[in-house]
């Protein structure tokens, strides 16, 4: 059950909000968290203290895009890994192969691990064919 919501003075609101901001937690508080904490509703302290509401909007996503492409970083890795994996094993570079070498926690109907497998499977037959390539030349 919710409890009901306080009226705040905007002088109040503001000093509690300049106070969280200036604690620099780690990782920031949403804006919903933060104003539920304070039992204010966050449409009328967004209209009260714009500004103060921009900071932690920003704030917070910045915190999440940068979770976000911190994680797709990890999975190329993982995933160019696994690919590596394959071809020093000398098994096939299908998806079932690289799914079987992946750690549980990727997904096999992720887009873009599927995008990502698709350029590095090319990237390796690329150089496979010049290999090959060279090798024939070599040999005349």
């Amino acid at each position: 059950m919710r409890r009901p919501l306080r009226r705040q003075a905007t002088e109040t609101l503001r000093a509690h909000l300049t106070s969280v901001l200036q604690a620099a937690e780690f990782p920031p508080r949403s804006f919903a968290a933060v104003y539920r904490q304070f039992g204010v509703n966050q449409t009328v302290a967004k209209r009260r203290c714009p500004d103060l509401a921009a900071q932690f909007m920003s704030r917070y996503w910045i915190y999440q895009t940068e979770g976000k492409r911190t994680r797709e970083k990890f999975r190329s890795i993982v995933l160019e890994s696994a690919v590596n994996q394959l071809l020093t094993e000398r098994r096939a570079l299908s998806l079932n192969q690289l799914f079987k070498v992946l750690p549980p926690g990727i997904s096999r109907r992720d887009k873009l691990v599927r995008s990502e497998f698709k350029r590095l499977r090319k990237q390796a037959e690329d150089e496979m064919q010049a290999v090959m390539q060279e090798s024939v030349v070599l040999s005349k």
